[in-house]
């Protein structure tokens, strides 16, 4: 069971890691946690700025 929750967890981290790739080219596998969190939130900020 608990190898089934680790292949579903695998897969939602490449639904996760395709998703991103669309918003930001350079993907997940190049940024450690704290890179990626900054550049999701620079993303979120860009997003917002764009509408104004």
């Amino acid at each position: 069971m608990q190898a089934l929750a680790e292949l579903s967890g695998l897969q939602n981290l490449e639904t996760l890691n395709i998703t991103y790739n669309l918003v930001h080219p350079q993907g997940l596998a190049l940024l450690d946690n704290s890179e990626r969190l900054q550049n999701l939130g620079k993303v979120k900020t860009d997003t917002l700025k764009a509408e104004d």
